[in-house]
């Protein structure tokens, strides 16, 4: 095995970030929302400050991470951006923010991050139940321990309602 294949390693993170970005693209357009110029360039600058993060994080550096992720959760989308699908980016930012934040021992900022992802709405979607669990995290390391468990339990729900959808249950 050559040094190079020996030292690769597996990048989930950068793999579900990358078939994020292309499942609310395609979203769009089989919603009959083709994305304009300004549309594309939106998605592409998100996706792109998304690769820049994960690999920061990879390298080390948590702060320059963060500053990617801002400028996803900053970024001001364009009109032909859904609604729905800006939600789903600037909620997986928001959750990525708090993660990092929750892991260097930062519980309010990681909390304040959950509620900004949350206040966007939520719906029954792995973004959403991602924010309920880091909340649940960041409320549990403030001692609020009730909270933390209507999050998880909230996140555990919405998990079971995706779980059955994927199985094809009617209910």
């Amino acid at each position: 095995m050559t040094p190079l294949l020996a030292r690769a390693r597996p990048r989930p993170r950068l793999v579900a970030t990358v078939v994020a970005m292309l499942v609310a693209c395609v979203a769009l357009l089989a919603a009959g929302c083709p994305l304009t110029d300004d549309g594309v360039v939106w998605v592409e600058e998100t996706q792109q400050a998304s690769v820049r993060a994960d690999e920061l994080v990879r390298r080390g550096d948590r702060n320059g991470a963060r500053r990617e992720l801002r400028t996803i959760v900053e970024l001001e989308a364009p009109e032909s951006v859904a609604p729905a699908d800006r939600r789903i980016v600037v909620q997986d930012a928001t959750f990525r923010l708090a993660e990092l934040d929750l892991g260097d021992g930062r519980a309010h900022e990681a909390l304040r991050w959950a509620e900004r992802g949350l206040a966007l709405g939520v719906a029954e979607d792995v973004f959403a139940a991602n924010l309920f669990v880091v909340r649940g995290r960041a409320r549990e390391t403030l001692g609020r321990d009730r909270e933390a468990a209507d999050d998880f339990y909230r996140a555990l729900r919405i998990n079971e309602e995706l779980l059955r959808r994927a199985l094809g249950e009617d209910g």
